[in-house]
């Protein structure tokens, strides 16, 4: 694999500038932030110009995993933002590579988070982080994005005029040429899956204002807010929920989850494993069996059932049937905490599951399906709607 090229962080009359970069054997483009100077350079660190200076502090805080090339461009990038009162701290799961050294040679400035062993539980690391933090407001962050310099300002401007929210996140698009959406916002289906808004559409696609979201792990957060609902829930695995477990939350608690359509970052695709799909599994039923209230559970057995059998099939034809049924093995035998843990979604809760779910397009990529596969999605998602549309009425 060939590595990002690295640009060296210059400081004299500087300007942002993308640079596309070699990713992968298969050409793949990633777009990296580079720092160019105009005029000469310098080797004496410099603050970003036109910071603002009339917004609150601002932690941020970077989540890593060997995160190599991809890890330096995240914290240059961070370090660029028009905020004039930032720390930006990275918490470390262990990494065997030398990104950690990397940072701390290039970045004094950067605070370390070291764990000291690779947990596999991304909301271990990001608790860490949130608590080491030393201000209310955090960007929270995984260590393969680039955002340009407004992006935090306009993330804290949104939390700071909306009093009721307790979160921001931004759009995001692949880092490849084609710069498609990657993520802009969405919602959660009433079986417990993501309905994404724009996947895969053009990066011109028209902004719209601050809306509810369900989902992103790269998010602005109150933390004091977040403090009262207990911080991200550690026995989530590495996989989908594992981020969408806390919006959930915060919106049940009556808080507000915005997502930010006007300003956007880059993101890395990565290729996933079956392994993850295990992990995404278990957290499905572990997020619908800690959180869903039982009227909604009870109405919506019926097609739980269906889809289930469909996602079995899915899994097995994928030759990852295995890991389908060692996940499903798995939330069973947490099931008698699980249920324990229901207390904490519920002395909070002030919103239903009526005005938090909802139904709609399910998304799978398409090269994991072929076109009898496709009709029968389609087919089935026509009945989900249908029920989804006879069941909110007596949730």
């Amino acid at each position: 694999m060939q590595l990002p090229e690295r640009k060296k962080i210059l400081n004299k009359d500087q300007h942002v500038v993308e640079k596309r970069v070699a990713q992968s054997d298969s050409g793949m483009k990633a777009v990296v932030t580079a720092i160019v100077e105009e005029h000469g350079e310098s080797d004496e660190p410099q603050q970003p110009n036109s910071k603002s200076k009339t917004q609150p502090p601002l932690s941020i805080v970077i989540t890593n995993f060997n995160g190599g090339d991809a890890l330096l461009d995240t914290v240059a990038a961070c370090l660029q933002t028009k905020l004039e009162d930032i720390e930006v701290i990275v918490v470390d799961d262990g990494s065997t590579d030398d990104s950690v050294a990397r940072v701390q040679k290039a970045f004094s400035q950067v605070r370390i988070v070291a764990l000291g062993r690779n947990t596999r539980r991304l909301n271990v690391v990001r608790n860490a982080g949130i608590k080491a933090a030393s201000h209310d407001y955090v960007m929270l962050m995984d260590n393969d994005i680039t955002f340009s310099p407004d992006v935090f300002p306009r993330l804290l401007e949104v939390l700071v005029s909306r009093p009721d929210a307790a979160a921001a996140s931004p759009r995001l698009q692949y880092s490849d040429a084609s710069h498609a959406i990657y993520w802009d916002g969405g919602k959660l289906h009433y079986l417990g899956a993501s309905v994404c808004t724009n996947r895969g559409a053009p990066p011109e696609t028209s902004p719209r204002s601050p809306e509810r979201n369900i989902g992103c792990g790269n998010v602005m957060l109150d933390r004091t807010k977040l403090a009262e609902i207990g911080y991200f829930d550690e026995d989530y695995w590495l996989g989908w929920a594992d981020d969408g477990e806390i919006y959930y939350r915060l919106l049940a608690a009556g808080y507000e989850c915005l997502h930010v359509s006007d300003v956007s970052g880059f993101h890395i695709a990565k290729t996933r494993t079956t392994e993850r799909l295990g992990a995404q599994l278990h957290n499905r039923w572990m997020f619908m069996f800690k959180n869903y209230q039982v009227r909604t559970i009870l109405l919506s057995l019926p097609v739980l059932v269906v889809f289930e059998f469909m996602q079995a099939g899915f899994c097995i034809l994928k030759g990852a049937g295995r890991d389908y049924f060692k996940s499903l093995g798995s939330v069973f035998r947490e099931l008698p905490h699980i249920i324990k843990d229901r207390h904490r979604v519920v002395r909070k809760r002030v919103r239903s599951d009526k005005e938090i779910l909802t139904t709609g397009p399910l998304y799978i990529a398409s090269e994991h399906i072929n076109k009898p596969m496709y009709w029968l999605l389609y087919g089935s998602q026509v009945v989900f709607n249908g029920y989804w549309e006879l069941m909110r009425h007596l949730l």
